[in-house]
């Protein structure tokens, strides 16, 4: 397995283009556990992502908090979830978790649910220093690694 990526952000704007970076990446969608402090940049990363595969909803991204899931009409679709005010598994149900279609699946707080960390392709730990972000890339599944290892690339020919 391809070892993590740590990347320095040092704006909101690096932050978003890390998260495009991972869209790019990706020839298929995935499941993407975010982790982080409030105020990380977990929403952020997400505004990147869901601008890369389809500009137009970039500007309707905000953290679904209150939401719990919000989706995305992209191509693929988008399904942005935040599992902060769960509890678990039964809450997962009663949300649909499990009915979501196809698509990527960004999910805040996965931690909170074994179950969905136990799916995640790729997990992205946020940190929040006092004028940057530092995002830890941890791939989970081979599509996670070579993720991390295109996007690694990427950033280096930068």
């Amino acid at each position: 397995m391809t070892a993590s990526l740590s990347r320095v952000c040092r704006s909101v704007a690096a932050t978003e283009a890390l998260g495009a970076a991972i869209a790019s990446a990706s020839p298929a969608p995935l499941v993407v556990a975010l982790e982080g402090p409030v105020g990380a940049g977990k929403t952020a990363l997400c505004r990147g992502l869901v601008g890369a595969i389809d500009p137009r909803f970039a500007t309707w991204v905000s953290s679904p908090t209150y939401a719990i899931v919000q989706s995305y009409p992209s191509r693929p679709e988008v399904h942005h979830v935040d599992l902060y005010r769960l509890e678990g598994g039964a809450d997962l149900d009663s949300v649909g978790y499990w009915e979501l279609g196809p698509g990527w699946r960004l999910v805040e707080w996965a931690s909170r649910s074994d179950e969905v960390m136990a799916t995640a392709d790729l997990v992205v730990t946020l940190t929040r220093a006092s004028r940057s972000r530092t995002a830890e890339l941890l791939p989970r599944s081979p599509a996670g690694e070579a993720v991390v290892q295109a996007v690694a690339e990427k950033l280096a020919s930068m």
